[in-house]
């Protein structure tokens, strides 16, 4: 898995169309973030996002052979880490929104979304706000009725010691041929 270095783009109306290389083989899977957050992958190393005329954004793409690679848990370096919460809708035909919340250690539950129910809607997924290294989490996802009323927690996770991917060191190598020494700094 690495940083795909070299991204190439054209630009179509309001589409920009992104185009990465991988050394990797047999299968890459590309997997495509927008400052710092993952918007999905593509297996050909191609991917259409929509970016207005006069955005500026950081596009990054790491290739992977894994299929099951977790783009939550392994972010791109230049970007915090979070978790991605999934839950199936609850099939109560009362339910107005879902409130999805996070705890870390010796705090107290905080809304982190409330996601609108849509019967159409099978699965949702909700992005955490950045983690921090060493905190325990747990996060639940709790249907709202119409009436305001809570129900019953759908999904608990947790709890979990979140660590962050470390930042490797930067070495320099030198190498002397009279002396045939190397020295790593």
């Amino acid at each position: 898995m690495a940083i795909v270095g070299e991204i190439t783009q054209r630009r179509v109306g309001s589409v920009t169309l992104l185009k990465a290389a991988s050394n990797l083989t047999p299968t890459v899977y590309f997997h495509w973030y927008v400052d710092g957050v993952f918007v999905g992958r593509s297996p050909d190393g191609q991917y259409a996002v929509s970016i207005g005329a006069s955005e500026t954004k950081t596009i990054d793409v790491v290739d992977s052979t894994d299929i099951a690679f977790d783009v939550y848990a392994a972010p791109t370096r230049r970007y915090a880490s979070r978790r991605q919460i999934g839950w199936i809708r609850s099939l109560d035909a009362n339910i107005a929104s879902y409130l999805v919340e996070q705890f870390i250690a010796a705090g107290s539950w905080a809304t982190i979304a409330t996601v609108p129910h849509d019967d159409r809607t099978w699965e949702y997924r909700v992005q955490t706000p950045v983690l921090a290294d060493l905190a325990v989490y747990s996060w639940r996802v709790t249907p709202v009725h119409n009436n305001g009323n809570s129900g019953t927690a759908l999904a608990i996770v947790g709890p979990l010691t979140h660590v962050n991917r470390p930042t490797p060191p930067v070495r320099s190598v030198t190498f002397d041929a009279g002396t045939t020494k190397v020295t790593f700094a």
